[in-house]
């Protein structure tokens, strides 16, 4: 597990907030931010009908 999704189960388990979490792992406050923002985007995708890949749902043609 890298450092930073470290620092994102800290913020869940312990209920802290992302600068405490940060400082206490030793990473920029930024890059949680920035990993917590594409698993919320990796969340909302859907897989492609024809390939199979994951892709945002406005995409998608049905």
């Amino acid at each position: 597990m890298s450092r930073v999704q470290e620092a994102i189960a800290l913020m869940r388990s312990e209920n802290v907030t992302a600068n405490k979490a940060a400082e206490q792992i030793g990473v920029r406050v930024s890059a949680v931010y920035a990993a917590i923002k594409r698993e919320q985007k990796k969340a909302g995708m859907i897989p492609c009908p024809c390939c199979g890949t994951m892709v945002d749902p406005d995409r998608v043609r049905r």
